[in-house]
């Protein structure tokens, strides 16, 4: 394999550009001698996760990978690549395959799904529309049988202290505990009614504006509770705040790979779909999960996911949410499921599929 184009239509700020910017990285990481491109269609989003982007270059490198605007590119003064991956079925405009006789494979990598039809989809054999190029479907997961998930987090060597007052200059008091917050809207009056009965003093890092605009108009220390409303943070250091804070409460895909890796307690906020869809998410994610509980714990944090995910729109309406047992569960059953989903490396996988089907 020498080159590969990675398509994508960014629709969320963090999640699809996220997964793309850090896909692209790790694929060239393993094979530095790759030719990677990346064509997007909101280099704003981009922007917000890394400053080095520039919102008005039709083309750019970063990092020896080469970032290409779709609005504005001409497909036909673009080199072709070898494999073309299609990230979460991004349509791709036809005149990219217009007297393209370099492409060999299409991947249609699709978004992380963990219910059980995953595996039966995943490298299935799909029709391309273009004469003699492959594709297939690459179905990311978190079970054995699915294409994995970017493990690619690496534990820091420094502490927890120097990490947030030193790196990020949060000056958080370190004997807090500290709850990462990023979730869609929601209300967390149930939250913060708990927080607020104990002993122990709590720090909040606020993520993302949906988050911090429940938040907004409060002191930024109320009671034992301290509320930072956080800036956006490079992959590496969003990474590293999940796995310095306690407790970390995330939403989407990505955040939820992360939270997974981080090892720490974790609540997700799965996107919203029409007639509860999200809810297979959940229930598929419980069932794998379910293996790290004793029974009663396993019970008791069912309960509050499906809570926590029983909406039909996001809103910020006062819910029945009760944080209370969440707090209580041995922190040791997500490190061991953290540890046991790492072996599940999607480019691994991803690169020994390409490889066998380029002979």
């Amino acid at each position: 394999m020498k080159s590969v184009a990675i398509f994508c239509n960014v629709i969320d700020n963090y999640g699809d550009i996220g997964f793309v910017f850090r896909l692209a990285r790790q694929l060239h990481k393993r094979n530095d001698k790759l030719e990677i491109k990346v064509f997007l269609n909101n280099l704003k989003s981009f922007n917000k996760i890394n400053k080095n982007i520039s919102i008005n270059k039709t083309q750019q490198k970063l990092g020896n990978i080469l970032y290409i605007d779709i609005n504005k590119v001409d497909y036909f003064e673009i080199e072709k690549s070898e494999i073309v991956i299609e990230a979460f079925g991004c349509d791709i405009d036809e005149s990219y395959f217009e007297n393209n006789n370099k492409t060999k494979l299409i991947i249609n990598l699709e978004y992380l799904n963990i219910e059980e039809w995953t595996k039966d989809y995943h490298l299935m054999p799909s029709y391309s529309g273009y004469n003699n190029i492959k594709k297939y479907f690459f179905m990311p997961g978190i079970e054995e049988g699915t294409g994995g998930i970017i493990s690619d987090f690496e534990i820091p060597i420094y502490s927890k202290k120097y990490f947030f007052n030193n790196e990020l200059k949060l000056d958080i008091n370190i004997e807090n505990k500290i709850i990462t917050i990023f979730t869609y809207e929601f209300n967390f009056d149930n939250l913060m009614k708990y927080l607020k009965k104990q002993k122990q003093n709590y720090t909040l890092l606020l993520f993302g504006e949906k988050t911090q605009k429940y938040f907004r108009g409060l002191d930024k220390k109320i009671d034992n509770i301290d509320l930072i409303f956080m800036n956006y943070l490079s992959q590496e250091d969003f990474d590293k705040v999940l796995y310095f804070s306690d407790y970390n409460l995330v939403r989407g895909e990505e955040s939820f790979v992360r939270a997974i890796l981080a090892g720490k307690p974790f609540l997700w906020h799965a996107y919203c779909q029409e007639e509860l869809e999200h809810l297979n998410k959940i229930s598929g994610f419980l069932q794998i999960i379910s293996k790290f509980f004793p029974q009663k714990e396993f019970e008791i944090y069912k309960k509050i996911m499906y809570n926590y995910n029983l909406r039909k729109i996001n809103n910020y309406d006062r819910n029945d949410v009760y944080f209370d047992d969440f707090f209580k569960i041995d922190r040791k059953i997500f490190l061991k499921f953290s540890n046991s989903i790492k072996k599940h490396n999607l480019i691994d996988n991803l690169m020994l599929f390409i490889e066998q089907n380029l002979k």
